[in-house]
């Protein structure tokens, strides 16, 4: 009996150490959902349905919803060899293009004009930096003068991501940085100023192939510019690629 009762407390014990040997495991595990378009999410599956979706939800508690197509493979791996090693996490990270119309305030009315824009965004889980190179152009008359301006935004920006489903987000931001403005006046001839611009942004940006984006956004931008403060708003279209596509 007593011999029993030795090997059922060994055979409890060791029951017990590799119960809580895989217990620490798992805990110590996070899946990693690879999606077609180059992004990679991690965290924890809290639902899925097989070849329909999956669920998602991240460390800092996003939960995001997946299409079975839209996911290219997904793993696990190890929380605590990744914390070690954060250097050979990815980063995604996309250049693009815009185009769109601008209004601005000068002479008391907002006169219409044209935009463009060039940006790179370095992004991270939710959130991303951003380095644009804007520029707009409009004209107006002035009593008996016609004016052209050309104005040159150059800024950096933090973005956050304030809605993700299906790959599509949107997002708002802050941008700072300076402005470079030339602006001709008939007969007069041409001036150049420079001057701070703030530049809020509430954009958007939708995935169209594994490397392509359509991205859109509104910029209203604020500056003080020599000795005049105007305002001017850019509505903008175009595309970005992704520079991290597996």
């Amino acid at each position: 009996m007593c011999k029993i009762t030795k090997l059922f407390f060994i055979t409890a014990i060791i029951f017990t150490i590799g119960l809580n040997v895989n217990l620490t495991a798992q805990q110590n595990m996070r899946d990693v959902v690879y999606l077609k378009n180059g992004s990679i999410i991690k965290g924890i599956i809290v639902e899925q349905i097989p070849n329909v979706s999956y669920k998602i939800e991240t460390a800092d508690g996003s939960v995001f919803v997946y299409s079975a197509d839209e996911v290219e493979k997904i793993t696990k791996e190890n929380i605590l060899r990744n914390n070690i090693h954060t250097t050979s996490s990815k980063l995604n990270s996309r250049i693009g293009v815009t185009i769109g119309l601008a209004y601005a305030n000068n002479a008391g009315s907002l006169n219409p004009g044209f935009s463009g824009n060039i940006f790179y965004h370095h992004s991270f889980n939710t959130s991303f930096l951003s380095v644009n190179l804007g520029l707009q152009h409009y004209s107006y008359e002035e009593g008996y003068y016609g004016i052209s301006i050309q104005s040159v935004p150059i800024t950096i920006g933090y973005n956050g991501t304030v809605l993700q489903e299906n790959n599509t987000i949107v997002y708002i931001g802050i941008e700072l940085g300076v402005l470079i403005e030339n602006g001709h006046l008939d007969y007069y001839g041409s001036e150049t100023n420079s001057g701070i611009v703030f530049q809020p942004v509430l954009g958007a940006s939708i995935p169209l192939s594994k490397s392509i984006n359509l991205d859109c956004f509104v910029k209203p931008m604020f500056t003080l510019d020599g000795y005049s403060f105007y305002y001017s708003t850019s509505f903008n279209v175009g595309i970005s690629f992704n520079l991290n596509t597996k």
